[in-house]
């Protein structure tokens, strides 16, 4: 595209090409984490979720003029790395498909603070739940 010149037509080809890839790469995303979501489903009864807050993991570092932030670039590439797992749409399509699947909600979304007393290894997860069905913490 920078080497097109603007306004033309092979341009405008460029740019539409360009798009059908990254509707094609999206659409595959979301495939794959579908299929993921529909195996851990089938395959466990009770899906305990760490409520990830990647807004506030991925603020910036730059800082400001007074006091301007450290490994800018290092920070910029975690970022990019956090945005591209896709939790929040792993997330989403867990709760969703819990919901198509069986008709109930067999997700459990948990704090990070809490996180640890829900874990299969743990020595202080609640007996009812660890008893009654099989769990998936991820």
């Amino acid at each position: 595209m920078a080497r097109c010149q603007q306004r033309s037509r092979n341009r405008t080809k460029r740019g539409a090409a360009l798009a059908r890839h990254a509707r094609k790469e999206h659409v595959r995303e979301r495939n794959a984490c579908h299929r993921a979501t529909t195996e851990i489903i089938r395959q466990h009864g009770l899906i305990a979720v760490e409520k990830l807050r990647t807004k506030d993991m991925t603020r910036s570092a730059k800082g400001t003029a007074a006091e301007p932030g450290s490994q800018v670039k290092a920070k910029a590439g975690l970022n990019r790395e956090v945005l591209a797992q896709n939790w929040s749409l792993l997330r989403s399509q867990l709760r969703e498909t819990c919901y198509s699947e069986i008709g109930i909600a067999r997700t459990v979304s948990i704090g990070s603070k809490n996180w640890p007393i829900w874990c299969p290894g743990s020595s202080k997860h609640p007996a009812d739940l660890m008893r009654t069905l099989p769990m998936s913490c991820f």
